[in-house]
């Protein structure tokens, strides 16, 4: 076999073997497996090998039995004994090449289950793999966007956004991916082979140790850092704090649901026993509320009533009732007309295997965004939105973030902010007239992380708000040497830049001027944060490119199509292909 048909064979061997061991069905003794399926993919006459060699694929009459007869062929000759486990430790071992092996196993076997049993799903069944990939007609009646969009966009009103008054200022304060690490050791050894360091007592020969304050590498958060910010922070006198989510450490090997939990329990212990109640906090999810991280469900009822629980002297009464049962809700900023609309980002997580067979949670999602926007509008509200991945972010299926444009281009007169985080990078998306994509109407403010994994700055960002029309007129990202706070064991902030300087306008609310800028070695530095051992020193052309894809795209799909238009060795190739099997909404998901 080529490693091509290695591959297919083994895609097929995990998903049917899987889908076998759900259904209890009998073993089929003594066939060899992996020879009759050699011997179907080398023969001239074998249904795979003439869809993997014709050249007309747009020929379905001719493709669409042909597909449906390998799929019966090979689902009848692969056998239990050959799959899920074995796949499992297959993968594992490949995970051993470069990571220790209690983090393979426990990983791989907290993945594997929702992965192969959504994939599974979808090649069992003739029917659906072969409509999928679009040999077959679909019985399935799918939802195009492009015409949710065009009947969206008939109710937008002639309004536009107003010019900003220039006269108070309020404050907010945006605090994203802490990543808090319960189990951090000063002086620990800050390189490892595992996800996350700084927890293992240093080997003989180890150069580098954990400090007071943490390390730009593969740590996370840990106690004193965020001491030091809270009490840096409430100095700077913010009027209300976002906080948008990814909570819990990497340890992805280690960790659990209560882990989750308690991590999140601290975090807001320690924000309300520095801030007492006096402003307003407006919580999210972020993929790292779930464990493991991003599989969020049809049921997950525990995760969503314990998160609502620790979150609920921040929420008001029918915010609470909405989260403990989605994940996300509304609620007004109080004494004003400002409302925010807080997300739930794991029904659009394109690493949310889930999400392959059933969007059911997310098309819910963007009905109850849209009643509530239309809500706004009705009672003459200006909106936040917050949510933690970026539209254009790998980690945000594009088929989602096109209705989220469709919605921000319809409502955008009165939405006058959407931020978010997850990438752990300083930058900003683009929002385009859906229909019209040279035309900049708002901006997606991704927020630098926390966390100085995998290798950044702690970061936190302040934005300044017309208190008239509640526009964006600028921001002060906070940054900490670490290098220098270890040494000195003392934690000094500092603010690194003004939003508007590092995009050359006078105010963030020149959109169209801001995603104009040219992205050169000042922008990346910025971008990532001036890390000795961080990206700082990564300024190839590779850089500048993805930096000004970011800035010039509005999803994850025009971002590939920019920043790696050819088959090139990249690991984002993994999400094109998760998009792909997504595929279109369908109006009834089974």
């Amino acid at each position: 076999m080529s490693l091509f048909q290695k591959i297919i064979y083994l895609i097929f061997l995990i998903t049917i073997s899987f889908e076998f061991e759900n259904r209890k069905l009998t073993e089929i003794e003594n066939l060899e497996i992996e020879n009759i399926f050699d011997s179907m993919i080398s023969s001239p006459s074998n249904p795979l090998n003439i869809i993997l060699q014709t050249s007309n694929i747009s020929d379905k009459e001719k493709l669409c039995p042909l597909c449906k007869k390998t799929i019966v062929e090979i689902r009848e000759t692969i056998i239990k004994k050959y799959g899920y486990e074995g796949a499992l430790k297959f993968f594992i071992s490949l995970c051993n090449l470069g990571l220790d092996a209690d983090v393979c196993e426990s990983a791989i076997r907290g993945y594997g289950p929702t992965f192969f049993n959504s994939l599974s799903k979808l090649i069992i069944n003739e029917n659906k793999f072969c409509s999928t990939i679009n040999l077959c007609p679909s019985s399935e009646k799918k939802i195009n966007v492009d015409e949710y969009a065009r009947n969206l966009l008939k109710s937008k009103p002639d309004k536009k956004k107003e010019k900003i008054q220039n006269k108070n200022t309020i404050k907010m304060l945006q605090l994203t991916d802490v990543h808090f690490d319960l189990y951090y050791k000063e002086n620990a050894s800050a390189y490892c082979t595992k996800l996350l360091c700084c927890r293992d007592p240093p080997t003989p020969h180890a150069k580098i140790l954990s400090g007071k304050y943490g390390f730009p590498g593969k740590c996370d958060t840990n106690k004193n850092l965020f001491e030091s910010f809270l009490d840096y922070s409430y100095n700077l006198k913010p009027d209300f704090i976002i906080w948008t989510g990814d909570n819990a450490p990497h340890d992805v090997w280690l960790g659990s649901q209560e882990h989750v939990y308690n991590s999140t329990i601290i975090l807001k212990d320690m924000i309300d026993m520095k801030y007492k109640g006096e402003i307003p906090v407006y919580p999210i999810l972020g993929n790292h509320e779930k464990y493991p991280n991003d599989e969020f469900g049809e049921n997950e009822s525990e995760l969503l009533e314990k998160m609502a629980d620790i979150y609920k002297s921040y929420l008001s009464d029918e915010a609470y009732e909405t989260f403990k049962k989605y994940g996300y809700y509304t609620m007004m900023h109080k004494n004003t007309n400002l409302r925010i609309i807080a997300l739930n980002c794991l029904y659009c997580d394109t690493f949310n295997f889930n999400l392959l067979v059933n969007q059911k949670g997310a098309k819910n999602q963007f009905k109850w965004l849209e009643e509530t926007l239309l809500l706004a509008e009705k009672n003459n509200e200006y909106v936040y939105i917050l949510d933690h991945i970026p539209l254009n972010a790998n980690f945000y299926l594009t088929e989602c973030a096109k209705r989220m444009i469709a919605l921000l281009d319809r409502f955008d007169y009165i939405v006058r902010g959407y931020f978010g985080g997850h990438t752990h990078i300083d930058d900003i998306n683009p929002v385009k007239n859906y229909f019209e994509p040279h035309n900049v109407i708002n901006i997606n403010y991704v927020a630098p992380s926390f966390t100085p994994y995998p290798r950044v700055l702690p970061s936190f960002r302040l934005y300044l708000i017309d208190d008239e029309t509640y526009l964006v007129k600028d921001y002060e990202q906070y940054r900490l040497n670490l290098t220098k706070a270890n040494i000195e064991k003392v934690a000094n902030w500092e603010l690194s830049h003004y939003g508007s300087k590092i995009f050359n306008v006078s105010n963030l609310s020149e959109m169209t001027k801001m995603t104009q800028r040219k992205v050169d070695g000042e922008f990346i530095i910025k971008r990532f944060g001036d890390s000795e051992v961080g990206y700082s020193k990564v300024n190839n052309k590779n850089d500048i490119k993805e930096a000004q894809c970011s800035i010039d795209s509005v999803n994850f799909s025009d971002w590939m199509k920019c920043a790696h238009p050819t088959l090139d060795i990249n690991y984002n190739h993994i999400f094109t292909l998760l998009n792909t099997m997504s595929g279109e909404w369908k109006e009834d998901d089974s």
